[in-house]
């Protein structure tokens, strides 16, 4: 797996207890990022509610909260098309990428469909030079398995000369970059490490498109796939652009792609909202997509299938904007939620991976005790009550249960001396520093005498709002109790201190906040309360 390990010794001893407990394929909680996984999630993905139809073959919004999954379901659609699969029937093209557009907003430009367009068809050109000749050997790997290498092959063999010129008219208009003399030399030899080149005679070969005659010359001269690279730069062709419209360039693209054997094109649409300028900007996000959204003739053209993953903050934005809509794009939207079932189906997926079989639920490395007490289940198993705990704890995010396991197994390797099995202090441990790492939004409004702890709405007392709202706006963060007594009960007369601190308490009772270590309201000696 390509997570970066430290050299901390909590790290060895994590890495020694995980082999002890059967964790041979390591450490089921190493990473919350999907990305980091690419390869693996296949093996220990759990379908979501709507999923057949985030799949299909028609455009279809998503939405789900950060953390909740979006970069999974973008990955797993991906995996099983191309260019991961070379042969599959679907060519998948992913745009993740949003830096060019926070740039216009940035300079106070608008975005247009016709740089959504350029933007998407740079990817999707990328993908499928990428499904016939793999990924950049010198960025990625040298060289493809057998069997992932015969299947480009069977590919490429089935490309007739009007469709290789019309792919060399693509890449010398989208993506040049992989036609460069440095990028074809590497790639070249990532077939076969027998061709060796004079790289100035290689250079000028690729410059006045002669590469043919130069592999003619060398051990890559029944290549299919060498051969198809040289014609590609030889193919003599003006740079010019691929027709004027967007709709018009978006078509052209798709019967490319069918001549290549593909039935459609799914261009899935995610990370918007990962930069610091939109993670919590829901306008900007929607200022983002909007150009793109309103293009109902793009959206729905034959053969081409779009998937947006988007913020669930980002949903009410969109559904106010005109230009988008609603009947045949928002209404049909789908909203990700995970439930405790699936969150438990997700964590015994990866628990049964990483031991390959060996350990399928939580409890089998849990101590095997009965609990007793009046805050817990009566004849309660301990790991059973630490399972439901994470459960419970991850308020329905998949990125929040992971993280807990993190945290639950370095709690445990924390002792002095490590025991077998996990026990309930570890996983107390581990709630408190789950709580502190990933706080969940406390929200408010200043109409509702109401608040939200994430997803758990709240009511307050008409005290307890006016509380809220006087440390939301308190300038820095903090108020001081003077201020408060004003905010709260409009005046400091007969308000002590100790009337300040005991509402201040009961308000961090009903939000659960942890009144020795709080999270959301902090009393600030000889300042007030933040």
């Amino acid at each position: 797996m390509p997570t970066e390990k430290s050299n901390s010794p909590s790290t060895g001893k994590l890495d020694s207890w995980l082999r002890a407990s059967k964790f041979s394929l390591g450490n089921p909680f190493a990473t919350t990022e999907a990305s980091q996984e690419r390869n693996l999630l296949p093996d220990f993905f759990v379908d979501v509610d709507g999923y057949e139809q985030i799949k299909g073959d028609r455009t279809v919004i998503t939405f789900a909260p950060r953390g909740g999954g979006k970069s999974a379901l973008r990955i797993v659609l991906a995996s099983y098309a191309a260019p991961v699969l070379p042969d599959a029937e679907v060519l998948a093209v992913e745009y993740i990428n949003f830096s060019q557009f926070l740039l216009k907003i940035r300079s106070g430009e608008k975005i247009t469909i016709d740089d959504y367009v350029d933007q998407l068809l740079r990817a999707g050109t990328e993908a499928l030079f990428f499904t016939l000749f793999g990924y950049s050997p010198n960025k990625h790997h040298s060289n493809d398995e057998p069997e992932i290498r015969r299947r480009r092959i069977k590919r490429i063999t089935h490309l007739i000369p009007p469709t290789r010129s019309r792919i060399a008219q693509w890449i010398r208009n989208y993506s040049p970059v992989n036609m460069r003399p440095e990028e074809l030399y590497e790639r070249l030899r990532a077939i076969k490490l027998a061709f060796s080149p004079d790289w100035r005679k290689f250079s000028k070969a690729v410059s006045t498109q002669k590469l043919k005659v130069l592999i003619e010359q060398s051990p890559l001269v029944d290549d299919e796939m060498a051969n198809l690279l040289a014609e590609l730069n030889d193919f003599s062709i003006e740079e010019v652009e691929l027709l004027t419209s967007p709709l018009e360039k978006i078509s052209n693209f798709v019967a490319l792609t069918r001549s290549c054997g593909f039935k459609y094109v799914q261009f899935l649409i995610d990370g918007v909202d990962e930069t610091i300028e939109t993670a919590n900007n829901p306008e900007t996000q929607a200022d983002i997509l909007e150009p793109l959204l309103a293009e109902l003739r793009i959206l729905e053209s034959p053969n081409v299938a779009f998937k947006f993953f988007l913020s669930r903050e980002a949903h009410k934005e969109i559904l106010e904007r005109p230009t988008i809509r609603r009947d045949r794009l928002t209404d049909r939207a789908l909203t990700v939620e995970w439930t405790e079932e699936k969150l438990k189906a997700l964590l015994d997926a990866r628990l049964d991976y990483f031991s390959n079989h060996a350990v399928q639920e939580l409890i089998q490395i849990c101590q095997d005790t009965m609990m007793e007490s009046e805050r817990r289940l009566p004849s309660s198993r301990m790991g059973e009550w630490i399972e439901r705990e994470m459960l419970r704890s991850a308020k329905g995010s998949p990125r929040r249960l992971l993280t807990a396991g993190q945290l639950l197994f370095e709690a445990h390797v924390s002792h002095q001396n490590i025991k077998e099995l996990i026990e309930l202090d570890d996983w107390e441990c581990a709630k408190k520093e789950l709580d502190r790492k990933m706080p969940l939004p406390l929200l408010t409004s200043p109409d509702l005498r109401k608040a939200w702890v994430g997803e758990s709405e709240v009511e307050l007392t008409a005290l307890n709002h006016k509380i809220l709202i006087a440390l939301a706006t308190a300038v820095n963060g903090v108020c001081e109790r003077d201020q408060l007594a004003f905010a709260a009960w409009g005046s400091k007369q007969g308000v002590t201190p100790q009337a300040i601190d005991k509402a201040v308490s009961r308000l961090r009772e009903l939000l659960g906040d942890d009144p020795d270590d709080p999270i959301y309201l902090k009393t600030i000696r000889g300042k007030g309360v933040q």
